[in-house]
């Protein structure tokens, strides 16, 4: 991401999003992403009590979303371990996302495309540990990283369709 994303906020959400971090306001766009701008507010609201320019800002910003979006090549080699992957293909799945050009340009900017992928991932290994081992509190995790997801980034609801296959197999 580092390599590949841009340099300064250069799709217009990006603006938007850091807008919001700076007002704390949650936006419009769909349910307004509500858990992306309130956090995103904390995290500004520290930079600038610690002393950080505002205008450093969107560059802080953006090293969280690179540093949660890191967290979906991992995950995803978690998934394909509990799907029955072997180590070495879960591994190549996890390198298949850490190597993916379209996600570190995106994980690269103030957006919510990056962050939400590894909350869709913790939902489906909640999930498919739920039905599993048939403990509650996976399930309750799983409903956490939901709605977490979903207040990221409101397509995140289509995961949803996704555990309810895991459940119903």
């Amino acid at each position: 991401a580092v390599f590949v994303g841009s340099v300064g906020p250069v799709y217009w959400d990006s603006f938007d999003y850091v807008t919001q971090a700076l007002t704390g306001h949650v936006g419009g766009l769909g349910v307004g992403r509500p858990v992306f701008a309130l956090t995103t507010h904390a995290v500004a609201t520290a930079w600038q009590w610690v002393g950080g320019s505002v205008w450093d800002v969107e560059r802080v910003l953006r090293v969280l979303v690179i540093l949660t979006s890191a967290f979906s090549a991992p995950l995803t080699r978690r998934l394909a371990l509990e799907a029955g992957f072997t180590a070495r293909a879960a591994g190549l799945s996890a390198a298949f996302v850490a190597a993916s050009p379209a996600f570190a340009h995106t994980s690269a900017a103030v957006l919510t495309d990056g962050p939400a992928v590894p909350l869709v991932l913790l939902t489906w290994i909640a999930t498919m540990r739920a039905c599993r081992f048939g403990r509650s509190a996976d399930a309750a995790w799983a409903g956490l990283w939901f709605g977490l997801a979903i207040g990221v980034r409101e397509a995140s609801l289509f995961a949803g369709v996704t555990c309810a296959a895991i459940v119903w197999q």
